[in-house]
């Protein structure tokens, strides 16, 4: 049979162990270990700046995600409907405090632009709500003086 000639291994080709222990140097006898030295100490740097608030995979996220809106369902049942009219009183100010907050928080630019939009859907919510108030005042009266 001709085998190619990587396959072939001659007696001499073949490795031989090392005489040695190559664990020897790795590891000190029992004697020459010092138990009472302190540990090196690492010089890695502590990052400074806020802590994570929230640190999670996919399904921690979709928990936290199901709680956020079971809240206005429990709203609406105890209000009887009636509080979600003030959903976007008490979204402002606390969009107002993270846009103030923005800078402390763990990204500041997320958080900048969640308050933004926060407050403008909030808002197109308050005009709307306003202006139907106004068309059904002046829809019932006959005239919108």
């Amino acid at each position: 049979m001709n085998e190619p000639e990587f396959l072939r291994l001659d007696k001499a080709d073949k490795p031989t162990p090392p005489e040695t222990d190559i664990f020897a140097e790795a590891i000190p006898p029992q004697s020459e270990v010092n138990v009472e030295a302190e540990p090196p100490k690492a010089d890695i740097p502590i990052p400074v700046g806020p802590s994570v608030t929230f640190q999670g995979n996919n399904y921690d996220l979709a928990a936290l995600i199901s709680i956020i809106t079971a809240l206005p369902f429990v709203l609406s049942l105890v209000t009887c409907g009636v509080g979600f009219y003030f959903l976007p009183f008490i979204s402002i100010p606390l969009a107002i405090v993270g846009l103030i907050k923005a800078n402390d928080s763990f990204d500041p630019k997320r958080t900048k632009k969640f308050c933004w939009m926060s407050l403008g859907v909030n808002g197109i919510i308050i005009l709307l709500g306003l202006l139907a108030m106004f068309l059904f005042i002046g829809l019932s009266r006959g005239t919108f003086d």
